[in-house]
């Protein structure tokens, strides 16, 4: 496995994970900083390993991991990807800014894509990672459901 390859696998744990952190109010400013910096690590990995820095690489492979997974033709899922990267950045950048609409709209977008990411588009050992990740969450929000602070 090369270095490359090696941080494209990851790097992704600790996004997740500090974004899951963000979600439960755990130092949100800062988990979202954090978990966005190991995302970009990620995603430029990705880029570098996956792609060799080429778009319409990233279309087809995407093209195909929906394919193989849902079983349906979507090309547009390299966009919610790009869209996704933009918005963790955004949320990132100004969260002790954003109203708290904006915040549960982000919070909901990154628990769907992350979970669909995580879960659902991975695979052996990753599923399970990340499944025990979403639910450590589920765990935490139902023990301390109510509680502000």
């Amino acid at each position: 496995m090369s270095p490359s390859e090696l941080i494209l696998r990851v790097a992704i744990w600790p996004a997740v994970a500090f974004g899951l952190a963000a979600t439960r109010g755990w130092r949100p400013t800062a988990s979202w900083r954090v978990g966005a910096l190991f995302y970009a690590v990620h995603v430029a990995a990705a880029f570098h390993h996956a792609y060799r820095w080429s778009h319409s690489a990233a279309v087809a492979d995407n093209v195909r991991q929906v394919r193989e997974t849902l079983g349906i033709e979507f090309g547009a899922g390299i966009w919610v990807n790009y869209a996704f990267s933009l918005g963790w950045m955004l949320a990132a950048l100004t969260w002790p800014k954003l109203v708290p609409l904006a915040r549960r709209v982000w919070i909901a977008v990154f628990l769907f894509i992350a979970f669909q990411g995580t879960v659902v588009f991975a695979h052996g050992h990753g599923r399970w990672i990340g499944l025990a990740l979403f639910l450590a969450a589920a765990v935490h929000a139902w023990r301390f459901r109510g509680r502000t602070g």
